[in-house]
């Protein structure tokens, strides 16, 4: 506040009004009920209404870390929705690897004849990525999170996975594919790609 809005002569324009960690957990409510997704520092629609209109995620989460607009600093935006149970804290996750990810989605097809897509409802059920939710997957792909490099989707992964399967060739493509990324943390042992493979996929 400058001397002139001290003496009464002048409002600081510049300086916005405070907010609490409880205005921005119901404006991330309020987002996810339009959006059906949590904001993210990177979000970039601004708040429609409410104590948080016109602000941005980014300002919001920088606030949090630094401690603007009253809050008490040292914490994010992640932070705040994994202590309310909103969402967790991709930061802090541990590290994926493409080929988890296609091993992954190469025995939930063996098991179902389907495969995987964000809009699956069924967790990955072992492994490496086991309860891990195919949407938070595809997010992890596309926004580079997890350790991995961003830019890319589900879809984009598995689309010379089914291609290779409508050929009738998806064994010998996945043992192309996979068999040497056992060292890429793909959580097995030996060549094979698959462990435990199930019933119907001999690799």
């Amino acid at each position: 506040m400058d001397e002139l809005e001290k003496a009464g002569h002048k409002k600081n324009h510049l300086k916005k009004p405070d907010i609490t960690v409880e205005q921005i957990l119901e404006a991330a409510v309020q987002f996810h009920t339009r959006t059906d997704e949590w904001p993210g520092r990177d979000t970039k629609e601004r708040n429609p209404d409410g104590a948080l209109k016109d602000t941005t995620w980014l300002s919001i989460d920088a606030a949090l870390r630094v401690g603007n607009r009253g809050l008490p600093g040292g914490s994010s935006l992640a932070d705040e929705l994994e202590k309310a149970g909103h969402k967790k804290n991709q930061s802090k996750q541990p590290v994926i690897t493409v080929g988890q990810i296609l091993e992954a989605a190469v025995q939930f097809h063996a098991r179902t004849g389907e495969w995987p897509s964000q809009h699956t409802k069924e967790p990955v059920r072992d492994g490496a990525l086991k309860d891990m939710s195919w949407k938070a997957i595809n997010s992890a792909l596309y926004q580079g999170n997890r350790g991995l490099p961003g830019g890319s989707s589900l879809p984009d992964a598995l689309k010379p996975f089914k291609k290779a399967a409508k050929e009738g060739r998806l064994e010998e493509f996945v043992r192309e594919r996979l068999g040497d990324q056992s060292g890429e943390g793909s959580g097995t042992s030996g060549t094979s790609p698959i462990s435990n493979p199930p019933p119907g996929l001999n690799i």
